[in-house]
């Protein structure tokens, strides 16, 4: 393979990082909204405008800075949801989904710059391979729990961790 094995695991924890952080928030969504569909149609707006929008200034972006301030920025507004109405909290949601969308960018431009174009397919193959059972199994998480948030919690704490392990 042309990409280091660190590369490949970062990728791959960012992967699995923002797709698990994108389900959480479609679950909190379910959670703290009396109309569960408008919510998410709102949701999934916002995440389609900012992805498009990013896309614009990617490049423009700390890599490092924002691999450090999207999990403590989520941890922050976690612990902001047990002291908060279900309007607030939607609030919440809706301020930290565009953090879903840049990253998601982000772990795209990473997965460029750390591949050679003749291997991404193989590369993308082992890193869906990995990362698609991990998302299965969140989907074990009942959607109308607190374990969701407890949860987005855990792996923000994980994430920031790891992140500051990768990137020193």
């Amino acid at each position: 393979m042309a990409i280091s094995k660190i590369s490949l695991i970062f990728v791959t924890y960012s992967f699995f990082y923002f797709f698990a952080y994108y389900f959480i928030l479609n679950n909190l969504t379910i959670f703290f909204s009396t109309d569960y569909h408008l919510a998410a149609v709102a949701l999934n707006f916002e995440v389609a405008f900012t992805i498009l929008l990013g896309s614009f200034f990617i490049k423009k972006i700390n890599k490092t800075l924002f691999f450090y301030l999207t999990p403590l920025i989520t941890i922050i507004s976690c612990i902001l949801f047990f002291f908060s109405t279900s309007f607030f909290q939607l609030l919440i949601i809706f301020a930290i989904a565009p953090l879903f969308s840049i990253g998601l960018l982000m772990s795209l431009n990473w997965f460029r710059e750390f591949t050679v174009s003749t291997e991404r397919g193989r590369i993308a193959g082992i890193i869906a391979f990995i990362v698609l059972p991990f998302v299965f199994v969140l989907s074990l998480i009942r959607q109308e729990s607190m374990y969701n948030l407890y949860f987005f919690i855990a792996i923000n704490i994980i994430s920031l961790i790891y992140f500051k392990l990768f990137f020193t």
